[in-house]
C-alpha cells in the first residue's frame, strides 16, 4: 500500500480550489441562509418580531430589526471577506 503524496490532486482540481470566483461562491452558497433569512424578514417583518418573540426578546420590534441587521452584517463580513473570522464565528454562535 502506497501513502499519499502531497500533490496527488489534479491539476484542474486545484486550480479550481485557488480561483477566486469559486471562494465568493462558496461564501455566498454558505451565507445563503442568513442573507435570504434577513431579507425575508425585511419584506414580511411580522415575521422578525415573531421570531424575537419565540425566543422571549422584548420588545419584538426591536429584537427583529438588531436580527436582521445582524444577519446582513455577519453575510457581508463573510462575503466581502472582512473580518471574514468574527462575521462567521458570530453566525454559527447564533
Amino acid at each position: 500500500m502506497s501513502e499519499s503524496q502531497p500533490h496527488d490532486t489534479p491539476h484542474w482540481v486545484e486550480s479550481i480550489l485557488m480561483s477566486d470566483a469559486f471562494w465568493l461562491l462558496a461564501r455566498i452558497l454558505l451565507m445563503f441562509v442568513f442573507w435570504m433569512t434577513a431579507v425575508n424578514w425585511i419584506m414580511d417583518f411580522d415575521q422578525a418580531r415573531g421570531a424575537a418573540g419565540a425566543v422571549g426578546l422584548a420588545p419584538e420590534g426591536v429584537w427583529g430589526a438588531v436580527l436582521i441587521a445582524f444577519y446582513l452584517l455577519c453575510s457581508a463580513a463573510v462575503l466581502f471577506d472582512r473580518y471574514m473570522w468574527l462575521g462567521a464565528g458570530a453566525a454559527v454562535v447564533f
